[in-house]
């Protein structure tokens, strides 16, 4: 998973703001395209902190691959014109299907792992997300939209199964040893 965070947030810096944002309405938008993915990803995350208590995570897990999904497929689909708000959606849709994976991947470490060994975790998790970013940044000027498009779709798939399916185990066992017993694990 969080290489698929590393490289979508690689393709939305680089190719969509190059391919989509820039090319209709020009490089002045990108600032603000930018700072309202910000924005939306700082308020979705503290949402979704919130939200954890209150709805399961797996269920917020399959909230946030629809959005993903949802962007990518209008990203295929879609030509890019000069309606300004559409631009704003997908940002705002991108952002906080980013926001979930990101949210939930952290926060899984964090209750997951023993207190001495999430350092080794969190190396991990932010090696592989740089090693997205730079995949995104180095193929960005080589290969073609829609394959990128395409790899985006197939990682997210073959990295949400496998945290799907650890959510619902967590969730089970959370189950069975109670609420707060997830450092047992």
């Amino acid at each position: 998973m969080a290489f698929f965070i590393g490289f979508e947030q690689g393709f939305f810096m680089a190719d969509y703001n190059k391919l989509y944002v820039s090319c209709a309405l020009g490089l002045k938008s990108i600032g603000s395209i930018m700072l309202i993915r910000g924005l939306i990803h700082l308020g979705s995350t503290l949402l979704i902190l919130e939200f954890i208590h209150h709805i399961q995570r797996p269920i917020i897990l399959l909230a946030g691959t629809v959005c993903q999904l949802s962007v990518l497929t209008i990203l295929y689909l879609w030509h890019p014109n000069d309606d300004i708000p559409l631009y704003y959606v997908i940002t705002i849709t991108y952002s906080l299907a980013n926001a979930i994976m990101e949210t939930l991947l952290l926060t899984n470490v964090l209750r997951t792992f023993c207190p001495d060994e999430w350092k080794y975790s969190f190396l991990t998790i932010y090696s592989m997300n740089n090693l997205g970013l730079a995949i995104a940044f180095a193929i960005s000027e080589f290969i073609c939209l829609y394959i990128k498009i395409y790899s985006l779709i197939i990682i997210l798939i073959f990295a949400c199964i496998p945290m799907q399916l650890c959510e619902l185990r967590l969730m089970k066992f959370e189950k069975i040893l109670g609420p707060g017993s997830q450092s047992q694990l």
